[in-house]
C-alpha cells in the first residue's frame, strides 16, 4: 500500500474515532447533564485513556467545537429538503416536525436542548450554536407566515417559536401530560388554523 493511501486510511479512521467520542460526549449531556461531562468522563464513556482522548481534542474548547458542530450539523440535515421545491415548509408542518421531534430522533433533543441552554450560559460556543440554530427555525417560521400573508410575520413568529418550544419542554418534562401529546399537537395546529384564517 502506497503512503498516500496510508496516511488517507488513517485520517478516515481518526475522523470516524473523533466522531464516536464526540457522540459519546453528546450522551453524557443528554442523559446525564452536562455538569457530568469533562474530559475525563469522555475518555471513560469512549474507552480511552485521557491522554488518548487529548490526542484528538487537545483543549475542552476543542471537544466543545466538535460538540457544537456535530449538533449543528444533525439539526440541518434533518430538516434539510422537508420543505416544497423551493425550500419552504408550511406551517402545520412545522408544528409537526417540532412537537413530533423528527430532528430530535436523530439528536434526543427533548433531553438534550435543555441542557444546551445551560451550557450556553457559560460556554460562548454552545451560545453561538443556539443561535444559529433559533435564527434558522425562526427564519423558518417567519417565512411560512410570509407565504400565508400573516402581517408582521417577524414578531409572530418569535411568539410561535416561543410556543413551540416551551409546549415541547414541557411535553417532554412532565410525565402527567405526556399520554395528552397528540390532543396538544392538535391544539396547536388549530390555534395556528385561527392565525391564517383571519
Amino acid at each position: 500500500m502506497d503512503k498516500e493511501k496510508a496516511a488517507g486510511r488513517a485520517g478516515d479512521v481518526m475522523s470516524e474515532r473523533k466522531e464516536q467520542i464526540i457522540q459519546e460526549a453528546i450522551k453524557i449531556v443528554a442523559e446525564e447533564g452536562y455538569g457530568n461531562l469533562s474530559m475525563r468522563a469522555v475518555a471513560r464513556a469512549s474507552g480511552l485513556k485521557l491522554g488518548a482522548l487529548q490526542y484528538h481534542f487537545p483543549r475542552w474548547q476543542d471537544l466543545l467545537r466538535g460538540i457544537a458542530d456535530t449538533i449543528s450539523h444533525q439539526y440541518f440535515e434533518s430538516i434539510a429538503g422537508l420543505g416544497d421545491r423551493e425550500g419552504y415548509l408550511k406551517l402545520a408542518d412545522i408544528v409537526r416536525i417540532i412537537l413530533d421531534d423528527e430532528p430530535g430522533d436523530v439528536l434526543n433533543s427533548e433531553k438534550l436542548f435543555p441542557q444546551l441552554w445551560a451550557m450556553a450560559l457559560v460556554e460562548p460556543v454552545m451560545n453561538d450554536l443556539l443561535g444559529e440554530i433559533y435564527g434558522y427555525y425562526l427564519d423558518i417560521v417567519e417565512k411560512a407566515l410570509i407565504q400565508e400573508d400573516i402581517p408582521t410575520p417577524r414578531v409572530h413568529a418569535r411568539v410561535l417559536t416561543a410556543l413551540l418550544e416551551s409546549s415541547s419542554l414541557f411535553l417532554s418534562w412532565d410525565s402527567r401530560v405526556k399520554n395528552i401529546k397528540k390532543s396538544e399537537r392538535e391544539l396547536l395546529i388549530a390555534y395556528l388554523d385561527t392565525i391564517t384564517s383571519s
